[in-house]
């Protein structure tokens, strides 16, 4: 099963990026100094994709994943998710470098 996870992750990133630039800059209370698009792999636990290593996209604030794809709306500690999904990150893009390689690839993802 193909999920949503490139083009939610880039959608989020975005609207992030523009509640900085309104001068909202706090998530849930808490301060949103980094934010990052990360491209990857994970292994999930459950499901039908279980055990299996699958290409996946995500976004960082700070310490925190959140992930929103397939209609997901969880927050979670960066370091949790890395041991409980075998999370491996290939490549991470600031909001600015993230608008760049859409457009120059012409889709949200993977640009690797």
């Amino acid at each position: 099963m193909k999920g949503d996870c490139y083009k939610i992750s880039f959608e989020i990133l975005q609207e992030l990026k523009e509640l900085q630039e309104l001068g909202i800059n706090t998530l849930m209370g808490v301060g949103v100094e980094s934010l990052y698009l990360v491209h990857g792999t994970i292994v999930p636990i459950t499901g039908s994709c279980a055990g299996k290593e699958i290409k996946h996209a995500w976004v960082e604030v700070n310490d925190v994943v959140v992930e929103m794809s397939n209609g997901n709306n969880k927050y979670c500690n960066k370091e949790k998710w890395i041991g409980d999904l075998k999370a491996y990150e290939i490549c991470r893009y600031n909001p600015e470098e993230a608008i760049i390689k859409s457009k120059e690839f012409n889709h949200y993802g993977p640009w690797i």
